[in-house]
């Protein structure tokens, strides 16, 4: 058995990695010939993983570049009415599809894995986001009981994951408290709001593409369903955890967990 151990120990880490890393290395093949086999497995469900993800984002960058050009078409017609109030409405409702195709079209041109990885105090980073937003007079306040958590990562993607994530609980909660703490030697970054909260059913629902609840207490067509998809992209991408859990008496936790 012995001379599984190593084998098994590269299929596990390299299980592990699937889906995570854009451009992984082949793992190498090596050991009795089931073990060979079962690491040739992994690379080709990598590569197809690859490939599928590759395909699908194509098309909705596709679909999204090739209805700008029926909107243009559509706005000169508006222009022609002699009407100014329908002519309003019916902008403002372009205006609305070029927003969601223009996000759609970012999400599915972004590589969470491009920006380089840097060392950065990931209590900075969420500080900063949080005073920026304080500053566009946006309801958060925050609870920061430590000093600093230096990790290896990305800081475009991570301050991008942690605007959407609290953006989301001003929206849909009035309100965000961001709260840092350690646990065990873990930073643990939780966003707490006051709103409808979301189903226990529907949590791994809300971080898939353009997954939208429909919430009475806020106006979900501003939204585009790529925030928490966005943002859990991000964090993982970096080596972290996110996780959803109910706000008593009412409302969403959002927990995100670095090592």
């Amino acid at each position: 058995m012995q001379r599984f151990k190593t084998p098994l120990i590269t299929i596990r880490d390299g299980a592990k990695q699937l889906g995570i890393k854009s451009n992984p290395r082949p793992l190498p093949l090596y050991g009795p010939r089931l073990a060979k086999e079962a690491l040739a497995a992994i690379n080709n469900m990598q590569t197809r993983i690859q490939q599928l993800v590759v395909e699908r984002l194509a098309t909705v960058a596709g679909l999204s570049h090739d209805v700008k050009t029926p909107l243009t078409r559509i706005k000169l017609m508006v222009e022609l009415l002699k009407e100014q109030s329908p002519k309003e409405a019916l902008f403002a409702e372009i205006d609305q599809i070029e927003y969601l195709t223009n996000q759609a079209m970012r999400y599915a041109r972004s590589d969470y894995h491009a920006e380089g990885k840097v060392k950065l105090d990931l209590v900075s980073l969420v500080e900063m986001v949080t005073n920026e937003l304080q500053s566009m007079t946006q309801q958060v306040s925050s609870h920061i009981e430590v000093d600093k958590h230096i990790i290896l990562g990305q800081a475009v993607n991570l301050r991008r994951a942690f605007t959407n994530i609290i953006n989301n609980a001003i929206q849909y909660g009035d309100h965000a408290l961001v709260t840092i703490k350690k646990i065990d030697q873990k930073l643990v970054i939780s966003i707490a709001d006051h709103g409808p909260g979301i189903p226990i059913e529907e949590y791994n629902k809300v971080f898939a593409p353009f997954y939208r609840l429909n919430h009475p207490h806020s106006d979900n067509s501003k939204g585009t369903g790529l925030g928490l998809c966005i943002a859990k992209a991000a964090i993982t991408t970096n080596n972290g955890v996110i996780e959803l859990s109910q706000n008593k008496p009412s409302g969403l936790i959002v927990t995100v967990i670095f090592g």
